[in-house]
C-alpha cells in the first residue's frame, strides 16, 4: 500500500511502474507521429534544417522510448523482488550454485531499479532546438524535450521586450511541454523555457528558445502607413504616401475621387505643382496574388495664396533715394526681389512684419540701369 499522500505513492513500486507505463505511451505516440509524417514540434523552416531537426527529435523520442521500457522492467523487478527473495529465505533445499547467483541478482536489482528512481530527473537538460521560426497566420507547434530523463512540468516566460507571447500563440496547459497556436503578428520573441520533476526546484532546467515570426508571402497585403490628409497651398508642392507589406514596387494604384490616376503606381503621389484642380479625396490600393487591400481616404485640401499689393502711390524717388510701400498679411516674412529682365530675380530685403505693413527704401545711383521689384511672403 501506499501512504503519505501522490508524492509517497509516486515513489512506491506499483506506482513507479505506472508512471514508467504512462510515458512509455506518450513517447510510443509521439514517435509515430513522427514516422508517420504528421506536423509536430516543427521549429525550423521545411528543408534540410527541418529534416535535420525532426531526425534528431526522433532519436530523441526513440531513447525516450527505451528508457521508459527499460524504467517499467526495473520497476516490476522491483516489484517482485521482495517475493523472490522471501521464497529463496524460506526455502530449506540446499540452495545450488546458480540458485546462489540468481539471488544475488535479484538483490542486486532491487538496488539498481531503486537507485534509478533516485537520481531520475536529477541531472536531465531540454534538448529541444534553442531556435524556431513559425509563419503569421500559420499554425505552430513546439515541444520542449528533455534528456535524459522526462520532465513533467514546463513554463514558458516571454523575456523584454515582450510582455507575453506571440499574439495566438500560448503554452498548453499539461505536462506535455507543448507551445502551440496560429501567431498573428511578427518579430522575434526570447522565451525562457522551464521543465521540472513535479516544479521541484532541485530538479529544474532551464534553456532560452528565440521564436521568430516571419511574415506569410501566401496572404493578401497589409497596409503599414495609411495615406494623410493634407492642406497646401496653390502653387505649392504636396506629396501622399500608402505603404503596404508584400507588395511589390508596381504592385498599387492610386483613386482621385474613386477613379484610377493613370500611371500612379508606386507607393508614393507627388504633386510638384498643386493647383485647385487636385483637391478631393485620394486612396491607395495594393494588390498581389492572393489579394488586395484599399487605404482610407486622404483628402487634399488647396487654399489660395496669400496676395501683396503694392501700394503706388507710396511710390516715390526722391532725395537721391526709391521708397515704396507693400502691404500684405501681418505676422509674415516678406521678401523684396529686384530684376532687370523679369526672368531672374535676387532676394534683397527679408524682414519681419507685424502689422502687414512693409516700408522699402533705397539709393539711387546715377549710372545703374533700370530694374525691378518684386514682393512677396516667404513660405
Amino acid at each position: 500500500m501506499c501512504g503519505g499522500g501522490p508524492e509517497s505513492c509516486a515513489l512506491t513500486p506499483v506506482g513507479l511502474l505506472c508512471h514508467h507505463i504512462c510515458d512509455a505511451l506518450f513517447a510510443a505516440f509521439d514517435l509515430h507521429r513522427y514516422q508517420a509524417g504528421l506536423p509536430f514540434a516543427t521549429s525550423a523552416t521545411e528543408g534540410p534544417a527541418a529534416t535535420l531537426e525532426k531526425t534528431y527529435l526522433a532519436r530523441s523520442m526513440r531513447i525516450e522510448l527505451l528508457n521508459c521500457f527499460s524504467s517499467i522492467c526495473l520497476a516490476a523487478l522491483l516489484q517482485f523482488t521482495p517475493l523472490a527473495r522471501v521464497f529463496l529465505a524460506q526455502s530449506n533445499a540446499p540452495l545450488s550454485a546458480w540458485v546462489l547467483t540468481i539471488r544475488w541478482i535479484l538483490l542486486g536489482s532491487g538496488f539498481a531499479a531503486a537507485g534509478h528512481q533516485a537520481v531520475s530527473g536529477a541531472s536531465s537538460i531540454i534538448v529541444s532546438s534553442l531556435t524556431a521560426k513559425a509563419t503569421n497566420g500559420i499554425p505552430f507547434k513546439y515541444r520542449i524535450f528533455t534528456s535524459p530523463y522526462v520532465a513533467n512540468a514546463f513554463d514558458a516566460i516571454p523575456m523584454p521586450p515582450h510582455a507575453s507571447l506571440p499574439l495566438g500563440v500560448v503554452l498548453e496547459p499539461g505536462s506535455r511541454g507543448i507551445i502551440d497556436g496560429t501567431p498573428h503578428e511578427e518579430g522575434t520573441w526570447s522565451i525562457q523555457l522551464t521543465a521540472s520533476d513535479a516544479h521541484r526546484v532541485d530538479r529544474t532546467t532551464y534553456a532560452t528558445l528565440v521564436l521568430t515570426v516571419v511574415p506569410n508571402p501566401n496572404q493578401p497585403p497589409t497596409l503599414t502607413l495609411q495615406p494623410k490628409s493634407v492642406t497646401v497651398t496653390n502653387g505649392s508642392s504636396a506629396l501622399l504616401n500608402g505603404v503596404a507589406s508584400r507588395v511589390s514596387a508596381l504592385g498599387y494604384q492610386w483613386l482621385f475621387n474613386e477613379v484610377a490616376l493613370p500611371g500612379a503606381n508606386t507607393s508614393a503621389l507627388a504633386f510638384p505643382f498643386v493647383s485647385f484642380t487636385n483637391a478631393g479625396n485620394y486612396r491607395v490600393i495594393a494588390r498581389n496574388n492572393f489579394g488586395s487591400v484599399t487605404s482610407a481616404v486622404a483628402t487634399v485640401t488647396v487654399i489660395a495664396s496669400q496676395e501683396i499689393v503694392l501700394a503706388v502711390g507710396s511710390v516715390s524717388a526722391v532725395g537721391g533715394s526709391l521708397t515704396f510701400q507693400v502691404t500684405g498679411p501681418p505676422l509674415a516674412d516678406y521678401i523684396i526681389s529686384v530684376s532687370p529682365d523679369w526672368v531672374q530675380w535676387t532676394p534683397v530685403l527679408t524682414n519681419s512684419v507685424t502689422q502687414g505693413v512693409l516700408r522699402f527704401q533705397e539709393a539711387l545711383e546715377s549710372n545703374r540701369s533700370a530694374r525691378f521689384y518684386r514682393a512677396s511672403l516667404a513660405n
